[in-house]
């Protein structure tokens, strides 16, 4: 896969993972869901390991969420979000790319691997953000301050988004196979891709238009 390539789609990706985290979290807030931050992380884990698997390059987990934090910051008074979600998907980001870079072998080896490694990357994320947040945000998460508002966030988010995460994990790793086999052959993949980023880009504007 050529560098343009590459780099197209894991931009294409990344503003799926972006769409999802504005119009993903109204659906389930319309929805009643109490807490979305599980369904969140897991597509964001599907859609980080896709990319991935359509010929990532080391560091393209960190362009993906920089993206995906840039719809966010770009929609809050439509996501109603602060500093500290969009930070959310940066952590996110970071942790995959970290963790895809020491277990690549096993990631990509078997379903069981992936699955028991999937609750141990999400249980990471959460709890590297929810010291962020505590302590450099300032946030009292669910209401509560301090190590008790950690403890508490963990103990009723965590659980959902490491169970979510074993299907994520595999749903990304297939997607990204399955968009390979139907990935056009010859110079006319960044071209396709090109249309589907302009796409992308209109619908950022849209977004950032009914922000302001």
């Amino acid at each position: 896969m050529k560098t343009l390539d590459k780099i197209t789609a894991v931009l294409v990706m990344g503003s799926i993972w972006g769409a999802f985290e504005i119009f993903g979290a109204i659906g389930l807030t319309e929805l009643g869901v109490p807490h979305r931050s599980p369904f969140l992380f897991a597509f964001a884990l599907a859609t980080l390991l896709a990319a991935k698997r359509m010929g990532g390059f080391p560091g393209s987990a960190l362009v993906m969420a920089a993206l995906a934090s840039v719809y966010k910051t770009l929609s809050l008074d439509l996501h109603a979000c602060g500093a500290v979600s969009v930070m959310a998907v940066l952590i996110d980001g970071a942790v995959f790319e970290i963790t895809y870079g020491l277990t690549r072998t096993s990631i990509e080896s078997s379903a069981l691997r992936r699955s028991l490694l999937a609750p141990a990357i999400t249980v990471g994320a959460y709890v590297l953000f929810a010291y962020y947040a505590t302590y450099a945000g300032g946030e009292a998460i669910n209401g509560i301050s301090g190590f008790r508002g950690i403890a508490a966030f963990i103990a009723t988010s965590a659980p959902w988004a490491a169970l979510l995460s074993i299907p994520a994990i595999n749903a990304g790793f297939y997607a990204g196979e399955a968009l390979n086999r139907l990935r056009p052959a010859g110079p006319g993949l960044s071209g396709r891709y090109a249309q589907a980023l302009g796409i992308l880009i209109v619908a950022a504007a849209w977004i950032a238009r009914i922000a302001i």
